[in-house]
């Protein structure tokens, strides 16, 4: 008679499963999901239409796109169904809802025009009392103390970004509220809905 095995479930896996419900306890997972369908973008449409658009942002479930011109905005707004349906089939999921495709060209960064000074050590950063607070805050809905603490840092990181940006002059959109380097009260993607 052969004796059934019972494997229990490796630690990376709980850390795993933790993460993504702490991740869905704390609303961050939609966010993550429409980062990656930015990520995807080139993947999904190939290399011919990627190296036409570029895909920026999303909210609330609607993906904008730039264009090289209003030829390739308007070809793909064609396409846009059949985009929308492999995007949301490569995440698993429908957040894609809608797309905005634009013919903005391509913006080259050029660090010799650049306002913002990279040289900050977000490490030199000082955090409010506050900010610290509602770190560990987050982390303390982790049952694992090696993962709280993990989480603690990243948020206290990202706090740090933040204001390290903030020293550099960015700015938050007056919309939306995205950080942003940019002359204008707006940033790119709630200009284009304008």
């Amino acid at each position: 008679m052969k004796k059934k095995r019972h494997f229990q479930r490796s630690s990376a896996s709980q850390v795993g499963a933790l993460l993504k419900n702490t991740l869905q306890n704390l609303g961050v997972s939609e966010r993550l999901l429409e980062q990656q369908a930015i990520e995807m973008w080139r993947q999904v449409v190939g290399p011919q239409i990627a190296a036409a658009s570029r895909a920026e942002d999303v909210r609330e479930g609607a993906l904008f796109v730039s264009c090289k011109n209003s030829m390739w905005s308007n070809e793909l707004t064609l396409h846009k169904p059949t985009i929308m349906e492999k995007l949301n089939s490569a995440l698993g999921k429908e957040i894609i809802k809608d797309i905005h495709f634009r013919a903005r060209g391509f913006r080259k960064h050029d660090p010799k025009k650049a306002d913002v000074d990279n040289s900050v050590d977000i490490d030199s950063v000082d955090l409010d009392e506050s900010d610290i607070e509602a770190a560990q805050k987050v982390a303390a809905a982790c049952e694992s103390e090696a993962l709280a603490s993990k989480i603690k840092q990243a948020v206290l990181t990202s706090k740090k970004l933040e204001a390290a940006k903030l020293q550099q002059g960015y700015k938050y959109c007056k919309k939306c509220g995205k950080l942003q380097a940019d002359k204008y009260d707006l940033c790119d993607s709630c200009r284009t809905q304008q």
